[in-house]
């Protein structure tokens, strides 16, 4: 990560960025997405916009790429602060994983408002919160990920810490057959 941060700055990428590279430098962005927002490096993204700034389609392709990836970062980014803040509980957090799980990813019930009011967010953050896990759950089934790889990938995509990572991470493992028969009912084909 060290090296792709040093050459963000020192290389410009002019053959990332001639139309037909835009995967290619949507995957430099997606290694470098640490450095411009969780960060909080506001002036590498605008520079990135500078130099790109007379090609929309690039521009919207990189916003959906930034979007996409930091979906989860952004979504949890209400416990975050309500952490740091020390106004929610760790057995609050796993209560609202649980919820999120029994009430959204494995069956539906749109019963999510006393979940909502204990600690306190809103439904549109819940919602929020299960679609970013959702998409992250079906990565994991579709790599086979152990219970290990998925508690490193939530605590990357959603800047928690190691202990939310390892509720998270084990109800993913105690589910995982119902995860796996619900991606594919998801997409089969009719």
């Amino acid at each position: 990560m060290e090296q792709k941060q040093e050459l963000w700055y020192t290389e410009p990428y002019d053959s990332l960025l001639k139309g037909e590279n835009i995967k290619e430098f949507c995957e430099v962005l997606d290694e470098v997405k640490d450095c411009i927002v969780k960060n909080g490096e506001v002036e590498t993204f605008n520079a990135l916009k500078e130099y790109v700034k007379d090609n929309d389609e690039l521009l919207d392709d990189i916003r959906m790429v930034v979007n996409t990836n930091l979906k989860p970062y952004y979504a949890c980014e209400v416990l975050r602060s309500r952490i740091k803040n020390a106004s929610i509980t760790t057995m609050q957090i796993r209560y609202l994983f649980k919820d999120i799980f029994d009430k959204y990813i494995i069956r539906y019930d749109e019963v999510h408002e006393e979940v909502c009011n204990e600690i306190d967010i809103t439904v549109e953050q819940f919602y929020n919160m299960a679609d970013s896990f959702k998409e992250m759950l079906f990565k994991g089934i579709m790599g086979h990920f152990s219970k290990n790889s998925m508690q490193n990938l939530f605590q990357e995509l959603t800047g928690m810490d190691e202990i939310y990572a390892e509720i998270f991470a084990e109800l993913y493992d105690v589910n995982y057959k119902e995860l796996q028969a619900i991606y594919i009912i998801d997409n089969i084909n009719y």
